[in-house]
């Protein structure tokens, strides 16, 4: 008998994938001049969503348009590493 399964929640369920999350930020973050650390990013970014991320490193709400402008920047940051 076969049944349909779907796999959810794969980034560090399946596959560990912070440290590549990380380096994307490091990045992002350095082109914006925005200090940080590893154990912000342990606090700050790990398990938490963009919004919540770009809020606090960058010390401001960060939401909407801009938010969106912000996430897809940080993609095409990770998809250069």
């Amino acid at each position: 008998m076969k049944q349909p399964c779907v796999i959810f929640d794969m980034d560090g369920v399946i596959c560990h994938t912070n440290p590549h999350h990380a380096k994307a930020f490091e990045v992002f973050f350095d082109n914006y001049k925005i200090p940080h650390t590893k154990q912000e990013f342990e606090e700050h970014m790990y398990g938490k969503h963009n919004g919540y991320i770009m809020t606090y490193f960058f010390k401001r709400s960060i939401a909407g348009e801009e938010l969106r402008k912000l996430e897809d920047e940080r993609v095409h940051v990770s998809r250069g590493l």
